[in-house]
């Protein structure tokens, strides 16, 4: 081996021996994972452009353009897996190089959750916005986690957000919502630009009022008579048509549903559309900030959340929460 071809071995084997991998979740954050400093990759502090979302790209400028690496094989507790900051020249030879844009999110929240899923999205597509509509390759650390090894991966290109929706302004938001409507409007064969004015067969404009059902927690225990209630008040007023359906069916500018991750279909709605809300008895203590993030989510979409409503009969405050 010739002289520089040993000095480029050496400094490639100190490159690696620098690698330091952390915790990824620090539990000293755990209660304020939110707020300030977050307790995902907490090292690092995010870029942050007014009505944008806040993220961390890498190669990082602020670490001498070194790439992100993840290690663990732990997908529920963060604490055992961890992450480091690497040069291209000095991974370890067991590294796996994940070429490509990814888009890294917090684990904070179960990504299964229909709302959790959606929030954890959002920043990341404000963000593609910004970018020229970038496309990722892959959405990790669950892609990473499932592999099922305790190898680093690294990543050639990341965008990692930790604040979810954060600080992204008012308008952001909306043109975040309106796209996401349109591309899942698309996806599913609807009319990207909604059904527009309805009228009835007398000309008079249709209200449409949509009774979204769900089964299991927070559904009606006698599914007839919350339908009654509703059909009631629907004929009341001129031009009100009542549909009663699962979270399958998205064509509603009225959407009354019981609280719960079905109420995300509320985005893939036009614009102005309605929702109502309820909740069994207790649950305002019970939920605490999380009975708002519908509120959250209607204001963000460009829809009005006009009444949350508690149940005040049953006999046992939150039977089936």
């Amino acid at each position: 081996m010739g002289f520089l071809q040993e000095m480029d071995a050496n400094l490639s084997s100190k490159l690696q021996d620098s690698v330091t991998f952390l915790p990824l979740k620090d539990i000293r954050f755990a209660k304020t994972a939110v707020e300030g400093n977050t307790w995902f990759i907490n090292s690092l502090s995010d870029t942050y452009e007014e009505n944008e979302s806040q993220y961390l790209y890498f190669p990082l400028e602020a670490s001498k353009r070194r790439l992100l690496c993840l290690k663990g094989n732990d997908k529920r507790d963060g604490t055992k897996n961890s992450y480091a900051l690497a040069w291209p020249e000095g991974l370890q030879n067991s590294t796996t190089l994940l070429k490509g844009l990814n888009f890294v999110s917090d684990t904070f929240y179960d990504h299964k959750n229909l709302w959790h899923g959606l929030t954890a999205m959002f920043p990341f597509v404000g963000w593609s916005m910004k970018n020229g509509c970038s496309k990722p390759s892959r959405l990790v650390p669950v892609e990473v986690f499932e592999k099922g090894d305790d190898e680093p991966y690294c990543f050639e290109k990341a965008v990692v957000m930790r604040h979810n929706v954060g600080k992204i302004g008012k308008h952001r938001k909306l043109q975040v919502s309106d796209l996401l409507r349109c591309k899942a409007r698309e996806f599913c064969g609807i009319n990207p630009a909604g059904r527009g004015k309805e009228v009835n067969v007398r000309g008079q404009p249709s209200i449409r009022l949509t009774l979204l059902m769900r089964r299991g927690s927070r559904s009606f225990k006698d599914p007839t008579v919350g339908i009654n209630v509703f059909s009631r008040q629907c004929a009341i007023v001129d031009g009100c048509m009542l549909e009663v359906v699962q979270s399958e069916d998205l064509n509603f500018y009225i959407l009354a549903s019981p609280h719960g991750a079905q109420l995300t279909n509320m985005l893939f709605t036009d614009r102005n559309s309605i929702i109502m809300e309820f909740f069994p008895n207790g649950w305002l203590k019970l939920d605490g900030v999380g009975q708002n993030v519908y509120h959250w989510m209607a204001d963000q979409s460009g829809m009005k959340h006009i009444c949350a409503w508690w149940d005040p009969h049953t006999e046992k405050e939150c039977p089936d929460p």
